[in-house]
């Protein structure tokens, strides 16, 4: 039996060497009057019996006045309000209003308006220096809960996040984006392993009281006494059928510089943002009017298609970019593709200027967001931002400046220790350009005479072919990645001359494929495992084992740069292989040396120091003078 108490002394909390349990509830602050409207709302509906009947209903029920239906109204807009109000979640728009802790097989309950700031922080910082492993589930919101209210920091290397556990010993099979955790929330878990229903309902009630609700208290407490039952199960869980502890350590520790980046954002020069949306705006309206005096709605696929059938060819099947390229000169397509570049980008900063809270952006970057294991970004995505728009982001301190890092051609390296690719791991390792060789052998010319647009087509080669891309397949991925026109033919020979110049890779290929269809699944160099529930393309059989282990090197960078940057260094983003930092401009050289040694270091740690790692580092103004 878990005892539960109510905190009115911190002194009566335990600072034990031993795990301990944490979960943290907020309410938005715009909710607050929402709030107090539902709680007035349901005060004046309580004396009629009104739950689970139509309005219908009421009107024939005697005893109960007319304008009860109206109440009943009322609060249905403002349950629909509460709803849409997200800032509960937004550190920055909330106030924390309880910390829930599991200490010593007791449950304690503390709220933050009992206690000064100070008196908390004096008392918590010893209770979570002091544990031996802090357990949450979603630690991300909790850790941005405690540092930006109280300054608190968890200690990354103590975190054990029990919904990271679940998804990582799921390996892949919850989906992408925002689906792993939408699958892996407390309430789910604790029905999938319980088989016992967690109500939410409490979660969206006035947590910012004096007095908490018996119900609000018992809902606070089960969240702490679920994380108790679960830790052990998915301790466990990931030592067996297929050991996972070593990836869900890295992205349990993770979660710390997640945050960080999260709570930092990334600057924006506003006045130039406006500007752009403002140019942009003109654009699309002038583009509009030469499809009005046609009669044709360029958003609609249907009628875009109807007329490119009927005005330009018979054979065009899709009205997609990739469809459409083949027929450029044409005044009407030509049209139609500026308008598509335009409206998207006019799209872009309509959705940064809703973002921009007080001249920065604040993405939210999901660990598990592909399910090779590597990062994406949403709300807003911050990795498919066009180079001509980069330069919008910039640091508007003239004091500041942005320290940019990308694994240089880390995929090609990775791949070089995958299949032992002797050619590829010799290049790297006397420092020599792998796509300048695969130039060479293409094209049939020495290394010093390979032109820039040869190099350009190798890099289309080299990227498409460590995957298998057969020769049709090159030959679009050539155009539409890298601006390359080849034939099927020109495809053909490379494909040939690729492969006659790193078998290794070829033989790999092949024993991947057999050992997938022998255990099921795919694997990293750090051992991340991933299942498909479907039957995969070989070229998924083969990304997965290197862009996954792309994944696992940049998140062991990520956290080691969390522990070692200055206090005064913020670390803002996670793009594809890139890490982007801002610092001091005086600080910079320092910052730069300390991001070379940690993000080699990582790599180092994946590739056992097999292949050299190279790093292109600059010290930028904007994410756009690279």
């Amino acid at each position: 039996m878990v005892d539960v108490h109510l905190v009115k002394d911190l002194t009566t909390i335990p600072i034990l060497n031993e795990t301990i349990f944490i979960d943290t509830e907020t309410v938005g602050i715009s909710t607050i009057p929402i709030l107090n409207a539902i709680e007035e709302t349901e005060r004046l509906l309580k004396p009629y019996d009104h739950e689970g009947k139509t309005d219908a209903v009421i009107r024939k029920t005697p005893d109960i006045p007319n304008e009860i239906i109206e109440i009943r109204n009322d609060l249905k807009v403002l349950l629909k309000q509460l709803k849409a109000d997200k800032s509960g979640l937004d550190e920055k728009a909330n106030i924390l209003c309880l910390i829930q802790l599991g200490i010593g097989g007791n449950v304690y309950l503390i709220q933050t308006n009992k206690f000064k700031k100070e008196h908390l922080i004096h008392f918590l910082k010893p209770i979570l220096s002091n544990a031996t492993e802090i357990v949450a589930h979603n630690m991300k919101f909790d850790y941005k809960q405690l540092r930006y209210h109280l300054d608190l920091k968890v200690d990354q290397d103590k975190i054990f996040d029990t919904q990271v556990a679940y998804i990582v010993s799921r390996c892949g099979t919850l989906g992408s984006g925002r689906l792993p955790y939408v699958n892996s929330k407390l309430s789910k878990l604790n029905t999938i392993f319980f088989n016992e229903a967690l109500s939410k309902k409490e979660r969206i009630t006035n947590w910012y009281k004096d007095e908490l609700t018996p119900e609000q208290v018992e809902y606070a407490a089960l969240d702490v006494i679920t994380l108790m039952k679960l830790y052990p199960i998915l301790k466990e869980r990931l030592l067996k059928p297929i050991n996972q502890e070593q990836i869900a350590k890295l992205e349990s520790t993770l979660t710390a510089a997640n945050a960080e980046m999260e709570m930092n954002g990334f600057p924006v020069d506003e006045a130039a943002l406006l500007q752009k949306n403002n140019e942009l705006a003109t654009e699309v309206k002038l583009k509009v009017i030469y499809f009005a005096r046609i009669g044709l709605n360029p958003n609609s696929t249907q009628q875009v298609l109807s007329y490119l059938k009927d005005k330009v060819s018979k054979k065009i099947a899709s009205s997609n970019e990739k469809e459409l390229i083949n027929y450029k000169g044409n005044e009407f397509v030509d049209n139609l593709l500026a308008f598509r570049d335009i409206y998207k980008q006019y799209s872009y900063t309509e959705n940064w200027i809703s973002k921009t809270v007080n001249g920065r952006i604040y993405p939210t970057f999901n660990s598990f967001g592909a399910s090779t294991g590597r990062f994406s970004s949403d709300n807003p995505n911050f990795q498919n931002i066009p180079r001509s728009m980069r330069t919008l982001f910039k640091c508007t301190d003239p004091n500041k400046c942005i320290v940019q890092a990308d694994y240089s051609q880390i995929e090609l390296r990775i791949m070089g220790v995958l299949a032992n690719a002797q050619t590829i791991i010799d290049a790297y390792n006397r420092g020599e350009d792998v796509h300048r060789i695969t130039a060479s052998k293409v094209a049939g010319v020495p290394l010093e005479e390979v032109t820039k647009e040869q190099r350009q087509q190798a890099k289309a080669v080299n990227f498409g072919l460590i995957y298998s891309m057969q020769p049709k397949a090159l030959v679009v991925y050539a155009k539409s990645n890298y601006g390359v026109n080849m034939s099927i033919k020109e495809a053909e020979a490379a494909y040939k001359a690729f492969f006659a110049t790193y078998p290794e890779i070829q033989k790999w290929h092949v024993s991947t494929t057999l050992e997938y269809a022998r255990r099921n699944y795919v694997k990293t160099l750090f051992g991340r495992v991933r299942i498909f529930e479907k039957s995969p393309s070989p070229g998924q059989i083969y990304n997965t084992p290197d862009q996954g282990t792309g994944g696992d090197i940049i998140k062991i960078a990520l956290c080691r740069l969390n522990k070692r940057l200055p206090k005064n260094c913020k670390l803002m983003a996670c793009i594809h292989d890139e890490v982007m930092i801002e610092c001091n401009k005086e600080d910079s050289e320092t910052v730069k040396n300390i991001v070379a040694k940690e993000m080699i270091a990582a790599a180092n740690i994946v590739l056992q120091s097999k292949i050299k790692i190279e790093l292109d580092i600059n010290v930028l103004q904007s994410y756009g003078d690279k």
